[in-house]
């Protein structure tokens, strides 16, 4: 399981010069802080490889894509990150509240639950990671023909100097995105 920060917090170390750079949703929450484009995370919904959802799921031809239309779900019970997870306004855009059976405090959980097949999840692109995914029960369908996507962006502390060494590892951390 990956040991992660809220978005909040790691603005709040970022303000406090607790921490040098941090990858962060964009828009940020403080409007003080310096950021650069990283890129565009697709979004998916995560859901039990046994749910009948998946048989109104379509193929893109053109791009082999599997993705299912909002609307064809919209009446599916969620499991959505708590508040202080950037990816639960993304998702809070997309669902009513009645339909939300579940928030949970990490990406992790939220997989659990939906592997159990008690809701679909909203799940970033870079949480899927391919070791894990075949062990789980789940499939990733893009949401929409041309996907959801969220922009992310290196953070930076205000009024401050960037070393070398961070600047290095933003390089290197954007040729791996």
């Amino acid at each position: 399981m990956r040991n992660t920060l809220n978005p909040q917090t790691l603005e709040d170390y970022l303000l406090r010069q607790v921490i040098d750079v941090a990858l962060l949703t964009y828009p940020l929450i403080t409007k003080k802080l310096p950021t650069e484009d990283a890129y565009e995370e697709e979004v998916y919904l995560a859901v039990n490889r046994e749910s009948p959802v998946l048989k109104r799921a379509m193929r893109d031809e053109e791009t082999g894509r599997s993705y299912i239309n909002f609307e064809d779900v919209m009446d599916e019970p969620f499991i959505l990150l708590s508040k202080g997870q950037r990816l639960v306004t993304l998702a809070e855009n997309q669902v009513g509240s009645q339909h939300v059976i579940q928030k949970t405090q990490n990406p992790e959980t939220s997989i659990r639950l939906a592997e159990q097949g008690l809701g679909l999840a909203f799940m970033a692109g870079s949480y899927i990671h391919p070791v894990y995914n075949g062990s789980y029960k789940l499939s990733y369908l893009s949401i929409g023909r041309e996907g959801l996507y969220r922009k992310l962006v290196f953070a930076f502390p205000p009024n401050t100097y960037r070393s070398k060494a961070t600047m290095a590892f933003v390089e290197m951390a954007s040729r791996l995105l």
